[in-house]
């Protein structure tokens, strides 16, 4: 347990150095114009993240299209939280449900 902590202290100080380096930056004027061009780029990934969370979403929640035995998503999503169940000998942290 406190290794977790330890470790989850640790990548939030990364975290917080790296903000604090960029914000520095900014406030040069030559940084300022280097890291504007670079803005753009940030914003692919919230993107991709955005439609990734709305198909993921679609398809495992009974948006999508059936399955190829006919079965829906959610079929397929409580037969894979099963196999998962039954793999871990139904011990350890249960899936949560729907």
């Amino acid at each position: 347990m406190a290794v977790v902590v330890a470790s989850q202290l640790g990548l939030l100080g990364l975290v917080a150095m790296y903000v604090a380096i960029v914000m520095m930056l900014m406030q040069r004027p030559r940084w300022r114009t280097m890291l504007g061009v670079r803005a753009s780029v940030g914003r692919m990934p919230l993107t991709i993240y955005l439609m990734q969370s709305l198909f993921c979403t679609s398809l495992f929640h009974g948006w999508g299209s059936p399955g190829a035995d006919g079965a829906s998503p959610p079929d397929d999503a409580g037969r894979a939280r099963r196999q998962i169940l039954r793999e871990r000998g139904g011990r350890g942290a249960t899936l949560p449900r729907r």
